[in-house]
């Protein structure tokens, strides 16, 4: 979703731009499936640093967990995926949406 500014709307925004807690439910869903960091960067649409403070914040809250791939081709990245607390996250924040629409 995109609004006219430019910037990538999320679905429960209710303004124009983003805040922290959009970005952050943004890249709880996205990682309902396992993610590399650059993936939720660009999906995310937020430079690679900034996606990796999120991410940060995120697993150290217990909202996503790293896995750690071994293999010829990944070894040594990590993917991060949402976890059952980053689930419930995600339910609250789509029951507050749904309070505060007007």
């Amino acid at each position: 979703m995109r609004c006219a500014a430019g910037a990538r709307k999320h679905k429960y925004d209710f303004s124009s731009r983003r805040t922290k807690v959009d970005v952050a439910v943004e890249i709880i869903e996205l990682c309902k499936t396992p993610k590399i960091i650059s993936h939720i960067s660009q999906n995310v649409n937020v430079a690679p640093d900034i996606a990796k403070e999120f991410v940060g914040r995120l697993v150290d809250a217990g909202i996503l967990e790293v896995i750690q791939n071994e293999g010829p081709k990944m070894s040594g990245s990590r993917t991060y995926v949402c976890t059952p607390k980053g689930y419930e996250v995600l339910e609250l924040f789509r029951q507050l949406s749904e309070i505060l629409r007007p």
